[in-house]
């Protein structure tokens, strides 16, 4: 691994426009497979709650940057969709795009030269989506592979949008970077992928703050300054939740994300004990309750993205979505005027009902995407492919087989111990040696 120069100016460019990046923390790089990855390690010791970073907007190239292009009023004019104005992706990547063709001269440059180039993103699925990929990844995960074609499409329609709008009102000088085949094609693409991997939908791409690698139980505070009155206003910044030694990696959360989600979205599987996979629940209220749990879902809003199966257990948010809709008559005298009240068991008709709804949810699943087939197409292709998405795709789903064992197991353990049963040790013991694929 070695150290860069390159990120070094662009702390003292932050610096130099108000914000602050901590001497205390170094930016390593190192080259795998012809692919450059970033981290961020400390040179000193770190205190809990300290501040990691200030980034200023001016330094960021944030969502209404693209107003400040010249000329593009006439886009905007030309605009019958009034793409601009209502996609913040589209002024994302106009911006980056715009601002790389102006090299040395953007205000930006000392940001713009340390992001990942074109080959560095070649793992990620919009550089792989084709006919040969996408038919092996329909045949791992339907879900994804659909996934992957809604990402994709996005990318073709801002591409079709850039192309036609700078036709007519040149905007991005392409000459400046020779006489290169499918310059503008790369050029989107590029800045697409790095908006998706880079990108926050708040802050827009944010210098420094982008270089941080993901690990699920990360708990880094991010906090964004929108309006305040000691100097903040649009800033962005890193506070720690913990004290740090000399030497360590930071890491950052992006999410408690599906691993095909993490896999479509930053193009990597994560290498963690923990894994995560996201549950459809489609809430079809048939019961005289229903216009009560509709208004509690929609009071609570759980984001449906969190509705998880993980290594071990469900996850929490899914234990409570399903205790909301399994309530019934004898449960309501029990919730009612108290909040929060799905954090804990109602009744044991209520649990047990979340126990059922959730393994008819599990065994549905079994029977349409977790197929016996899919579990031998998945293990072929894992000892074929040299596609990395297939592999860790391939992996993924794999390991998917496992969670959904683990989970049925889960149930039928939590189910039996409501019972009460003499007989729940050996029931258990049982059900451990049953062959669930």
């Amino acid at each position: 691994m070695t150290t860069t120069n390159i990120f070094d100016k662009m702390a003292n460019w932050i610096r130099k426009n108000n914000g602050f990046v901590s001497p205390s923390i170094k930016v390593v790089s190192s080259n795998i497979d012809d692919i450059t990855s970033r981290s961020i390690y400390t040179i000193n010791d770190i205190k809990k709650n300290e501040s990691l970073m200030r980034i200023p907007l001016k330094c960021k190239i944030h969502p209404n940057l693209v107003y400040d292009i010249p000329n593009i009023d006439k886009w905007i004019q030309n605009d019958s969709k009034n793409m601009i104005k209502t996609q913040l992706f589209y002024r994302i990547v106009i911006s980056l795009i715009y601002e790389k063709s102006l090299g040395k001269k953007s205000f930006y440059y000392p940001f713009i030269r340390t992001l990942p180039k074109s080959t560095d993103l070649k793992n990620h699925v919009i550089f792989n989506n084709t006919p040969k990929n996408m038919s092996d990844w329909k045949k791992c995960s339907s879900s994804f592979a659909d996934d992957v074609q809604t990402t994709f499409d996005a990318y073709e329609n801002l591409l079709d949008f850039i192309s036609t709008q700078n036709k007519e009102f040149t905007i991005i000088d392409l000459e400046k970077f020779g006489n290169v085949e499918n310059i503008l094609k790369t050029l989107v693409k590029w800045a697409y992928v790095i908006f998706i991997t880079r990108g926050w939908y708040i802050h827009g791409c944010v210098p420094y703050m982008d270089l941080f690698n993901h690990k699920s139980n990360s708990q880094m505070t991010a906090q964004y300054h929108e309006t305040n009155n000691i100097g903040f206003e649009g800033q962005s910044q890193y506070m720690t939740y913990k004290s740090y030694e000399i030497g360590e990696e930071i890491f950052i959360n992006y999410g408690i994300y599906d691993s095909k989600k993490l896999l479509r979205r930053y193009g990597f599987n994560p290498d963690e004990e923990v894994k995560y996979m996201e549950m459809s629940v489609e809430y079809n209220p048939k019961i005289p309750l229903q216009h009560y749990i509709a208004n509690e879902l929609k009071r609570y809003q759980f984001p449906k993205e969190k509705l998880l199966l993980t290594t071990r257990t469900p996850s929490s948010l899914l234990i409570k979505y399903l205790r909301i809709i399994s309530l019934d008559y004898y449960d309501i005298p029990k919730v009612f005027n108290i909040e929060k009240y799905f954090e804990k068991p109602l009744s044991n008709n209520n649990e047990l009902l979340v126990y059922k709804t959730l393994l008819k949810l599990i065994n549905n699943l079994r029977n349409t995407e977790y197929t016996t087939e899919r579990f031998n197409d998945c293990n072929m292709l894992l000892e074929t492919t040299d596609n990395y998405i297939t592999q860790n795709l391939c992996k993924i789903v794999l390991n998917e087989y496992n969670l959904i064992k683990t989970n049925i197991l889960w149930v039928h353990g939590n189910w039996i111990s409501k019972l009460e049963t003499p007989m729940l040790e050996h029931i258990l013991t049982s059900l451990t040696t049953i062959d669930i694929v």
